[in-house]
Order: C-alpha cells, then sequence, then structure tokens
C-alpha cells in the first residue's frame, strides 16, 4: 500500500496535529493547513461518520481522510483485506458484510452517526436500504457521478461519438442537463440514485458528482492504457480526436476533502468534485511517458476512432469536459489539496511497480479496467496496420 499514517486519531486529535506530516494516497500534506482540525470535538468526544463502501479505492481514501481530521470512523461493506486491515491499524472499526445486509447496517450506525457517506450506490434500492437509518445519522452523504450529465444527443458524453456533441468546450455546473433515470446503464443508474435518496429525505443530504476518480491502488485506473504501452515498450501511439479529447478528472484526495467538508457542513446540496484539470488526452499520454523515462512516435489523427478502439482511451469523448467548481468553492469554501500532475505521478509510479512482473497478467490485477474496458484497448497488431497505411 502506498499509504502511510503511524499515528493514531486520538493522537492527533490531542495534539491537534499542529504541523503534524501526514500522507493520505502519498501526498505529503501539512495536517494544519491541507486538513483543518473537526469542528465538531467536544471534551473526549470526537465526531463519527460511518463509510458504506469504505474498504474500497474511494471510500478508503475518505476514510483515512476523516481519521486524520479527527473522526471515529466505521468501515461498513466488503472492501479488499489489505486496506481494511490498513484502516483498522488506523483506528477504523471495521464491519464486513454485503451491502444488502441491512440489519447488519443498522448495527454499524448503532446508537447514531453525525455523517454517514454512501460510497457504494449504484441504484436506486440501494438508496431503500437506507430507510433504517432515519432519526440516527446528522447528515447524509451519496456518491454520484459526473456521467449524470448529457450531451446535446441525449446520450452521455463519456464515450459517445454523435455528431450532435461535437462542439467547443464546456463548462457543466450542476444545474447542466442530465440523463433519464434507469437501472441499466452507469449514468442513468446514478441519476436515479439522486432522485431516490432526494425522495428519502432522512437527514440533510450531499450528493457529490466526481468526474473521472483517479489516484493510487485503483484496480479501475484508466492510466493502465498508457502505462501497460510504456512497459510493453511500444514505439508508437495512435490517438483520436486530435488528442485533444478532455473529460475532466478527480484525483481520489480531492474528492475526499470535498466528502469531509459535507460532513462538516450539514445541509441539502448537490456539487461537482473535479481538478482544476489543464490536460486532455495528449496531455496525459506525454506526462506518464515522460515520467516513466520513455518516448514515443504520436500518431494522432482528427475525429473519432477510425476502426473500433483504434485511438480510443478510456477518457475518449467529443467533447471537452470541464466541470465548473464554483458552487463547491462557493458552498463548502473548497481549496483543492492536490494537484493533478502530482496525483498522475503517484498513480503511475503505483502502476508500473504493482504491474511490472505481470504485465500480461493483468486482469485479474486490475479487474476494474478489464470489466470496463476489456482486451479492446491493447489491439497493438490492428494499431501498427493503422499506422502502415497512414504512411
Amino acid at each position: 500500500m502506498h499509504v502511510i499514517c503511524d499515528r493514531s486519531c486520538s493522537e492527533l486529535s490531542k495534539e491537534l496535529r499542529t504541523a503534524l506530516p501526514v500522507k493520505i494516497a502519498n501526498f505529503e500534506l501539512q495536517a494544519a493547513s491541507a486538513v483543518p482540525p473537526c469542528l465538531f470535538v467536544w471534551g473526549d468526544q470526537l465526531p463519527r461518520a460511518v463509510v458504506l463502501g469504505g474498504g474500497g479505492f474511494i471510500g478508503s481514501t475518505i476514510t483515512r481522510h476523516l481519521l486524520t481530521a479527527g473522526w471515529d470512523v466505521t468501515v461498513a461493506g466488503w472492501g479488499a483485506p489489505a486496506m481494511t486491515q490498513e484502516l483498522a491499524s488506523m483506528g477504523a472499526e471495521v464491519h464486513s458484510y454485503p451491502r444488502e445486509d441491512a440489519a447488519q447496517l443498522r448495527r454499524s450506525v448503532g446508537s447514531g452517526a453525525d455523517a454517514f457517506i454512501d460510497v457504494i450506490a449504484y441504484r436506486a434500492e440501494d438508496i431503500g436500504q437506507l430507510d433504517c437509518l432515519r432519526g440516527l445519522v446528522g447528515s447524509l452523504i451519496v456518491i454520484s457521478s459526473g456521467a449524470v450529465y448529457r450531451g446535446v444527443s441525449g446520450k452521455p458524453y463519456f464515450g459517445n461519438y454523435d455528431t450532435a456533441d461535437w462542439f467547443a468546450p464546456l463548462t457543466i455546473d450542476e444545474a447542466h442537463p442530465i440523463l433519464p433515470p434507469d437501472d441499466m446503464t452507469y449514468g442513468g443508474g446514478k441519476v436515479a440514485v439522486e432522485r431516490a435518496v432526494r425522495a428519502l429525505r432522512i437527514a440533510p443530504t450531499s450528493i457529490v458528482r466526481p468526474f473521472a476518480v483517479f489516484g493510487p491502488n485503483s484496480t479501475a485506473a484508466r492510466e493502465w492504457y498508457f502505462v501497460k504501452r510504456v512497459l510493453d515498450r511500444r514505439e508508437r501511439l495512435v490517438l483520436c480526436g486530435d488528442g485533444h479529447e478532455k473529460f475532466n478528472r478527480c484525483s481520489v484526495d480531492n474528492l475526499a476533502e470535498i466528502i469531509r467538508l459535507c460532513c462538516e457542513s450539514p445541509g441539502d446540496r448537490t456539487v461537482n468534485a473535479a481538478d482544476h484539470d489543464p490536460h486532455d488526452v495528449l496531455g496525459i499520454a506525454r506526462q506518464i511517458a515522460a515520467h516513466l523515462e520513455w518516448e514515443w512516435e504520436e500518431f494522432v489523427r482528427p475525429g473519432p476512432p477510425p476502426a473500433p478502439m483504434i485511438g480510443y482511451t478510456p477518457w475518449s469523448t467529443p467533447a471537452r469536459v470541464t466541470a465548473g467548481m464554483a458552487h463547491a468553492e462557493a458552498e463548502l469554501g473548497y481549496r483543492a489539496i492536490v494537484t493533478p500532475e502530482r496525483t498522475l505521478e503517484v498513480t503511475t509510479t503505483w502502476l508500473a511497480d504493482y504491474m511490472k512482473s505481470n504485465v500480461t497478467d493483468w486482469h485479474a490485477k486490475l479487474p476494474g479496467y478489464f470489466k470496463r474496458n476489456g482486451n479492446a484497448t491493447f489491439c497493438y497488431a490492428a494499431e501498427d496496420d493503422f499506422i502502415s497505411r497512414c504512411r
């Protein structure tokens, strides 16, 4: 694991964490400035949060962040054993069980919690399970997704090459049109989650819409598209859309900071979560290659992929989508605690170290990436054939 915190939450709280260096997802921060002391400590009692899905990539980062900020945290639901063990060693209480087990969920909350954070709600039914928490939680924070927003065509921006959605760079704020709810697609499922949680009304509720979350320890890391090519010593790279496609990213640590702010300022709100990210696909490719000290010849072409998956990346979208963060900044006082450049460097290093001895059998170690993209993003023979025809 690439996260180190060798001080317990109680020790940090007692000493007010004055200038104590902590590491969250491998980024060194000054706790006194980057992670303000918790606002809700009365006497020896710490505020309490329950994180459903707190043992996964996003949830574990949220848990570490809250522990560092002086919260008492219970991790609920299944999680990677290595992550949950580490969180337990940091002071988190860990309860492992399937999300569907409402009785266990109720026991995890116990006599009550100041904040309940649902990281793993994908369908409206998932939200229905939270009705058992009515009167037991001070606030509810639900992670949705930037994938809820739709283009002019009515289709999602991400992965969509409908010509109606080719336009100049667009900044999307929280009032932008969203997809219809459904139980078949990721974006539509998240819209259904948002509607269900608003209808539930068990506590002041923050809905957070992160864009393309990234960071170390993600088994769905989009960066693998380029890191694998470096490890495979590929000397040529094909990109479509002029390499200028952009789907705004969000460092997992910046997302965790937004969640902390929502916990400390309960309210009914919807906020985007994204980095002030200047990089398009070509910029990401170049930064990864430079970090791994690799060079390749770039073949960049306009428009959609010339053939299935050739030049198509996990960030591909015809729109240059940027998430507006003005609302989170005004509503919560949010300020980024890490840059996208630093997050990408750490993620690239983690991926290269994690996979360098097992490049051919990567599917088992990065199941999220494989589920989302399969083997199709590494069709080297088709890429080489396309390049030869372009010369």
